[in-house]
């Protein structure tokens, strides 16, 4: 990448990723992240940039129905390879946070979403017009979170997926959530989801 782009520090990008592998599915904040590494907002977007363009991340852009606004909105960054953010931490939060990971890389992810208030969603798929929410609660006793609720209630959802450890189950009415262990969820969804 440093013959390739003009990186003048490279231990730079390995910090990055360093940050990246230990916080996978991170909010970019350029700001911060120029605070912290001592670098200009315009270096630190463009490492970003670089970083995707070698495979190195992957970035969902946060979701609306206005193309340009997703453009603009906070972006989420995940390791491209869950191997690196396998290689430090192993408390459950963290993961959790790994298996969000392998789902968003395998699944084909585009797209999160978070509001104002901080209510998010772990990843939106789009097939047309229809919407499917997918949130990642890798424990015993999944729960679903009310941010589930307000998006689908937001842009008229039928149905969202739980990914969970274990659990398989699926709750009926208005919107149908489908409880999912992650392995089922990898083997199923692993070319894309087309929710037709």
């Amino acid at each position: 990448m440093a013959k390739l782009y003009s990186i003048e520090n490279p231990q730079i990008i390995i910090s990055m990723l360093e940050i990246l592998a230990d916080n996978p599915g991170m909010l970019a904040d350029f700001d911060s992240f120029s605070r912290e590494l001592k670098l200009a907002r315009q270096t630190v977007s463009k490492y970003f940039d670089y970083m995707e363009r070698a495979h190195l991340v992957k970035k969902l852009y946060n979701f609306s129905k206005n193309k340009s606004t997703s453009e603009k909105s906070l972006k989420k960054y995940y390791p491209a390879y869950i191997c690196t953010a396998l290689s430090g931490r192993t408390d459950d939060e963290h993961i959790s946070k790994v298996v969000e990971s392998g789902c968003a890389l395998r699944s084909g992810a585009k797209f999160f979403w978070r509001d104002s208030r901080k209510n998010e969603v772990d990843m939106v798929f789009q097939n047309g017009k229809k919407l499917l929410p997918v949130e990642v609660k890798y424990r015993n006793r999944p729960e679903r979170k009310n941010s589930l609720s307000l998006f689908c209630g937001k842009f008229g959802c039928k149905a969202a997926i739980i990914v969970t450890k274990a659990t398989r189950k699926e709750e009926k009415g208005a919107l149908a959530v489908r409880y999912l262990p992650a392995h089922e969820f990898l083997l199923e969804y692993s070319r894309g989801i087309d929710n037709d």
